[in-house]
C-alpha cells in the first residue's frame, strides 16, 4: 500500500516457504530490517528505534486450502513521531511483511491503525465479511 505521495505504508509476501527451521539469528534480522528501511526512506529510517526483535507466525491457508504457518523475525521499531513501524525477515533474508506508521492505542493494548494488509479486514470493511471482534475489530479514535 503507497500513500499519495508515494509512501510505501506496507507490503506482504506470505509464502510457504518462510518456515521457522530457516529465520535468520536476531542480529542479522536488524541488519536486513534497517537495510530494508534506508534504502525505501533514508530520512524517515533515521528516526526509528529498534524496540524488539523475535520470531513471528501467521497461519495462512495454501493454495490446496492447508494451513501453513509463515515464519519470520519480526523487528519491531519506533519512530521519533511515536507511530510504531516493523519489518518481517524470513528465510534467505527476505522480507516477509514491512507496516509502516502504526499507531498504538494502549488503553485496549493493541493496534489503533486500521490493518489494510490482513485480508480479514478487508473483507469485513468492505461489508463483504464476517464483522469482526477481538483483536481485529476497527476503534474509532
Amino acid at each position: 500500500m503507497a500513500g499519495e505521495d508515494g509512501t510505501i505504508f506496507g507490503y506482504t509476501h506470505q509464502s510457504d516457504h518462510f518456515t521457522a527451521d530457516a529465520l535468520p539469528g536476531r542480529e542479522e534480522a536488524e541488519q536486513v530490517a534497517v537495510e530494508f528501511l534506508t534504502s525505501i526512506d533514508p530520512a524517515f529510517a533515521d528516526g526509528l528505534t529498534v524496540q524488539w526483535i523475535n520470531q513471528h507466525d501467521e497461519t495462512i491457508t495454501g493454495p490446496d486450502n492447508t494451513t501453513v504457518t509463515v515464519s519470520g523475525m519480526k523487528v519491531k521499531t519506533r519512530h521519533d513521531s511515536g507511530l510504531y513501524t516493523w519489518v518481517i525477515v524470513g528465510a534467505g533474508n527476505q522480507i516477509v511483511t514491512y507496516e509502516r506508521d502504526i499507531t498504538w492505542n494502549s488503553d485496549h493494548s493493541r493496534r489503533q491503525t486500521a490493518m489494510w494488509l490482513h485480508d480479514a479486514w478487508v473483507t469485513a470493511r468492505d461489508n463483504s465479511g464476517e464483522e469482526l471482534g477481538g483483536m481485529n475489530a476497527p476503534l474509532n479514535s
